[in-house]
């Protein structure tokens, strides 16, 4: 009997219109002394700076049972921008660690609890800082429940992923600040098989062939909050995994919501291509939210399969016209 290697070690480099030239190396165990646990470590260099390193037991006293922790240190570059004109240049760092505890009670649903803590803190390179700009200490409990019916978890071609989690900071917890989020997220992925005979057409066979074994995927996300939060906790739109053609995290507010449609079919063994559009938008907790607030992108791109996971370029280009590129790892949802 021949084992798996259950390691995998993952090292690159990329370059995106939001956080410039950037490289990661990671290192990851999902069997660890063969016991089925995994760790992780994770290094991120560039426009963001990442130190992580994670532990999990999948199967805790042989019950469905997951218990795991993560520590974290992440240092983001951010521009202060008035009228598109950068006012003030600064690093965010958030440093803080996890405690992760899950039981699962059927083969689609799983229940969740993370007892989280980070310290949010400000560097300023230049200029100043955005106004109304908070740091501090959050302690929150976050209970979770998901619902999972996809065929792959990596690479799905039906099923749902639905998530629902509640976000209490403070209180008992202790930390600088109190409020509560409501988080939920609706994912479906469609096969387009159906499309085979449609697209048929005579001299077009291979065409229709990888059309119809292409991937309609669809989300919905949204979130809202009980009460004013600090700038840093609050919901973010924008950038390559919620609205592609606007800056990083452009929009923020106390509320939000995102959607999102991709078309996914391949056009070689290990080489996908991709259509998309995205609407999002984030409203403070004293705005009305009105559907028709909601920026639209769209754009092309394509997905490169990798021992590590599917290496990600888009260019998304917004209401305006305006184009962006990004470059990452794994799908966007």
């Amino acid at each position: 009997m021949i084992e798996k290697d259950t390691g995998k070690f993952g090292i690159g480099a990329g370059y995106n219109s939001v956080e410039g030239l950037m490289g990661f190396a990671s290192i990851e165990d999902t069997n660890l002394f063969g016991r089925g646990q995994k760790a992780e470590a994770k290094l991120e260099v560039g426009g963001r700076t990442t130190y992580k390193f994670g532990f999990l037991e999948p199967w805790l006293a042989g019950t469905p049972t997951s218990l795991g922790f993560e520590v974290y240190d992440t240092i983001t570059y951010k521009e202060n921008k008035e009228n598109k004109i950068v006012i003030g240049e600064y690093n965010e760092e958030r440093l803080g660690g996890k405690l992760i505890f899950g039981r699962k009670i059927s083969e689609s649903v799983q229940l969740g609890l993370v007892l989280q803590s980070e310290r949010v803190s400000y560097e300023i390179e230049s200029g100043t800082l955005p106004e109304g700009t908070n740091e501090g200490l959050t302690n929150s409990l976050i209970p979770a429940i998901s619902y999972d019916t996809r065929d792959n978890v990596f690479e799905p071609t039906s099923g749902w992923f639905h998530t629902f989690s509640i976000e209490k900071a403070g209180g008992f917890l202790q930390g600088d600040y109190d409020f509560t989020k409501y988080n939920l997220t609706l994912r479906a992925y469609i096969s387009t098989d159906f499309l085979k005979d449609v697209l048929d057409i005579t001299g077009a066979e291979k065409i229709s062939d990888n059309l119809s074994k292409g991937v309609l995927a669809l989300r919905a996300m949204g979130g809202t909050a009980d009460t004013s939060l600090p700038s840093f906790a609050e919901y973010k739109v924008g950038g390559m995994n919620t609205l592609r053609g606007y800056d990083y995290l452009e929009f923020s507010g106390d509320r939000s919501l995102v959607l999102n449609v991709e078309y996914r079919f391949p056009l070689s063994e290990n080489f996908q291509a991709v259509i998309f559009a995205d609407w999002g938008q984030a409203w403070m907790i004293d705005e009305y939210i009105d559907l028709s607030d909601l920026k639209f992108g769209k754009g092309i791109g394509v997905r490169f399969d990798t021992p590590i996971g599917p290496i990600r370029l888009d260019y998304g280009i917004n209401e305006e016209g305006e184009g962006k590129t990004y470059f990452s790892i794994g799908h966007t949802f």
